[in-house]
């Protein structure tokens, strides 16, 4: 038997947590067993432009394609009329390549799952967000969902909630790089790390205000993301002003080194009104770092059981929380890092997660 071939499409390499994820999975897959063709949507920002290519350097083992039609950030009706475009270039790559296995967690890799089980490829859809997705996503996604050979969810809410709409689906959690923890070092100022990108469903407005009520100028906050929406970071730029606490603020859109930013941070907060499976949870967990999370469904799926949450909404009870933590007893506190610590060393690996796949691949090709 050669190598089983299986196609990645993915919208590009460096956004969010998902990317992050398929990065660990095309590095770690058995390339003695599988050849991997990665099929990216594109970026329009010179950033990641520059990061994406950088990384196919790097990586010459993997085949990577880039698709044509998705140039236009911002020009909706060229975005909307190219997916006839985009379906077709997606046929020819297909019938060019001849994948045995095709896997996307996109909304454009649902709108070819049809497409590839024509051209006699196994479609296998990784469903990112399903925790806390509503019916209609099943209605209106029902005949791409019923041509899948596995929906794939990271998450037991997720896979809960396809069971509701009657949607067989496989459970594979992410994956982390494991890592000894990170002891404290004591500084003059209390810093939180807010990693995540700049926009409204990321909510980094309750920390600034939460900060503000604290009225504590040793406190500092790291937003470390990227600002996909410009006037949401104008408006958290404003209220910082407004608040009189810009100072204690800074905003870092790109960093080629998070692993810094945890070692010198005291605490992590999450303030999200909606996430799929937070992989910035178990890596806070795995640095030593204690977090303050949002109590939302996948929040709570994903964290340890002596997990601090506060109301998304509610900046007094999130400045309560974080004066909490910086009064916590250190020995309460260092066992407290322990079990977060522990509980990731146990049930997330890298290694983990892509045996699993390895295991899903397999089987899928046997069947085909």
């Amino acid at each position: 038997m050669g190598k089983i071939k299986i196609m990645i499409i993915m919208p590009e390499l460096f956004h969010g947590g998902a990317e992050k994820q398929f990065r660990y999975l095309i590095e770690g897959i058995d390339k003695k067993q599988f050849s991997i063709n990665v099929v990216l949507e594109q970026s329009t920002d010179k950033r990641d432009v520059e990061m994406t290519e950088q990384y196919m350097e790097r990586h010459k083992e993997i085949t990577f394609y880039k698709l044509h039609c998705l140039h236009a950030e911002g020009l909706k009706i060229i975005r909307y009329t190219s997916f006839g475009l985009i379906n077709l270039e997606m046929f020819f790559l297909i019938k060019k390549t001849h994948p045995d296995i095709i896997l996307s967690y996109s909304s454009l890799g649902m709108k070819t799952m049809y497409l590839s089980k024509l051209l006699k490829s196994v479609p296998v859809y990784s469903e990112r967000n399903a925790g806390t997705t509503n019916k209609s996503f099943y209605i209106l996604n029902k005949k791409f969902i019923q041509c899948a050979g596995a929906i794939i969810c990271n998450s037991i809410p997720a896979l809960e909630k396809m069971k509701e709409n009657s949607v067989d689906a496989i459970y594979i959690p992410n994956g982390i790089a494991l890592c000894d923890r990170f002891s404290e070092e004591r500084r003059d100022y209390y810093y939180i790390l807010v990693p995540a990108r700049i926009a409204q469903v990321k909510n980094q407005e309750i920390v600034i205000k939460a900060l503000a009520h604290l009225d504590d100028k040793t406190v500092k906050v790291f937003f470390v993301g990227k600002n996909v929406e410009e006037e949401y970071g104008r408006y958290l730029n404003e209220i910082a002003k407004d608040l009189n606490v810009e100072k204690q603020i800074q905003f870092i859109p790109y960093t080629n080194n998070i692993i810094e930013l945890y070692k010198k941070s005291n605490l992590v907060i999450l303030p999200s009104k909606s996430e799929g499976f937070s992989s910035v949870i178990l890596e806070s967990y795995l640095y030593g770092r204690k977090c303050i999370l949002s109590d939302i469904v996948m929040n709570r799926a994903v964290a340890n059981k002596n997990q601090t949450f506060f109301q998304q909404n509610d900046y007094k009870e999130l400045a309560e929380k974080i004066r909490e933590e910086i009064n916590l007893n250190q020995e309460d506190k260092l066992q407290q890092i322990k079990d977060n610590h522990d509980y990731v060393v146990n049930n997330f690996s890298i290694e983990k997660m892509v045996v699993t796949y390895q295991k899903l691949f397999l089987s899928l090709y046997r069947e085909k």
